[in-house]
């Protein structure tokens, strides 16, 4: 397996859902190659983080830089020895709370006293479930001891752990099974939730989707959401996973040593002023790149005008190089040329195709971006904090699998 990186998020509209410019902050690289030791990485509140190698072993972290996305860690300290690797999942709520499914479907659970220190103190293993968690094909957590699991016909549905704080194994230790979806939850590639019943969901296309499960403390089927709130590129993680607060990380591979394979191909569509704009790129290994776009709109009256780059990021996710933004316009449907087609090219440095790890492609309605009439001024402005905000606003950087 390829060597994994580390990457953080702050959502900073997790309660709301929000899809605006300012609604995240990072990409930040926050762990620098080792994460693909780890067969199964999750998280607890306040940036605790726990990772199962094959052996069965259980290591803490601690993420100091959790609200900032700093580097900053305390451990890796082993607090388990061994055994882990025989469930089928383990995942956690808020405080150190930790569950875990083993084969025959029952759900144990332990609580980590050590969970901000590092120290290897628990209580438990105490069995809160018997049988049937097995066939499950995903169970998460949120804060507090909720508990959501999704079947194969894609049902979401709602426990509250009572006892979550104690671990004791009784009657009314749980209140659900609460249908609280109805299919579709199946579809997506990953499901994880940070606190207060928030969750996230990835599709296939790698676009992030914001639910708020208004009944989480209740059980109730009132939700707000389906927003997406991340535009493509999140399907290049292996896991996501997140922390209290919406702070949310994924583990990916080291870009540093996983070179492009070329061709390399792009393909965004995006919602612009009330239209459309659709654009496919290539670039080959000599720095070619051929790119058409599309704009487009069903508006009777009313036309746009839309600009398009594309930008090639290093390991990090910093621009490197940035096409000349081409920008166009078309009318409303009842008044002149409401389609229109491009073709553009550009020649990317070799210096810049040795480092390339990564692509955006970015449709912006926004006038401001026709000042920029070359590559480097435009540049300068995607690597200031306006413009990294921009860039991780409109599309998460794509990361280039050899």
């Amino acid at each position: 397996m390829a060597n994994e990186d580390l990457f953080w998020y702050q959502h900073n509209n997790w309660k709301t859902g929000v899809a605006d410019k300012g609604g995240w902050k990072g990409r930040n690289k926050v762990g620098d190659g080792g994460w693909q030791t780890y067969k199964n990485v999750f998280a607890s509140s306040d940036g605790i983080v726990y990772g199962i190698d094959d052996a069965g072993d259980l290591y803490w972290y601690k993420h100091d830089g959790w609200l900032s996305g700093t580097p900053s860690w305390q451990g890796r300290n082993k607090v388990g020895n061994g055994g882990w690797q025989d469930y089928k999942n383990v995942f956690a709520s808020s405080e150190g709370i930790i569950y875990a499914i083993d084969n025959v479907g029952d759900l144990y659970w332990y609580q980590h006293d050590g969970w901000l220190s590092g120290t290897a103190d628990w209580k438990g293993r105490n069995k809160v479930g018997n049988g049937g968690w097995q066939a499950y094909k995903n169970v998460f957590a949120s804060s507090g001891g909720i508990v959501y699991a999704i079947d194969d016909a894609g049902d979401l549905y709602w426990y509250r752990h009572n006892n979550w704080k104690t671990g004791v194994a009784e009657k009314t230790g749980w209140t659900g099974r609460n249908k609280v979806g109805n299919g579709g939850w199946q579809a997506y590639k990953n499901v994880f939730a940070s606190s207060e019943g928030i969750i996230y969901a990835i599709d296939d296309v790698g676009d992030l989707y914001w639910y708020q499960h208004d009944g989480w403390l209740s059980g109730a089927a009132d939700w707000k959401g389906r927003n997406k709130v991340g535009n493509g590129g999140w399907q290049a993680y292996r896991l996501a996973l997140a922390s209290s607060g919406g702070i949310v990380y994924g583990i990916g591979a080291h870009l540093a040593s996983t070179k492009p394979a070329f061709p390399i191909k792009g393909s965004r569509h995006d919602d612009v002023a009330g239209g459309h704009m659709q654009t496919d790129f290539t670039l080959d290994a000599g720095g070619n790149l051929s790119a058409v776009t599309r704009w487009w709109t069903n508006v009777k009256l009313t036309g746009f005008t839309g600009s398009v780059t594309v930008v090639l990021t290093d390991e990090n996710g910093i621009a490197l190089w940035a096409a000349n933004p081409q920008t166009h316009g078309v009318d409303g449907e009842w008044v002149g040329d409401d389609d229109r087609h491009e073709d553009w090219s550009e020649t990317v440095p070799s210096t810049i195709i040795e480092q390339v790890r990564g692509y955006a492609i970015l449709h912006q309605h926004d006038p401001h971006w026709r000042i920029f009439d070359k590559g480097e001024k435009f540049l300068g402005w995607l690597r200031s904090d306006d413009g990294q905000e921009t860039v991780g606003a409109i599309v998460a950087i794509i990361a280039i699998a050899a």
